[in-house]
């Protein structure tokens, strides 16, 4: 935590971001998985899907069904 709250001083990443992270961000109308990506646990979807609203993440589950193939 104070690397992340240095690093927020800084400017050197968002404060958002970070309490996204921490918070762990959940995508409450997450849509139906899709095939490629069956592998993760219908569970962990919701959260996955949750972390595109992060910059950083922003195509996370684009660049994942790209990689399953």
């Amino acid at each position: 935590m104070l690397c992340l709250r240095i690093l927020i001083r800084k400017k050197k990443i968002d404060e958002v971001e970070v309490m996204a992270l921490i918070k762990k961000e959940i995508a409450i109308d997450a849509p139906n998985q899709a095939e490629s990506l069956k592998f993760l646990p219908e569970s962990v979807w919701p959260s996955v899907k949750g972390l595109e609203n992060i910059k950083a993440f922003n195509n996370l589950i684009g660049n994942m069904e790209s990689e399953a193939l």
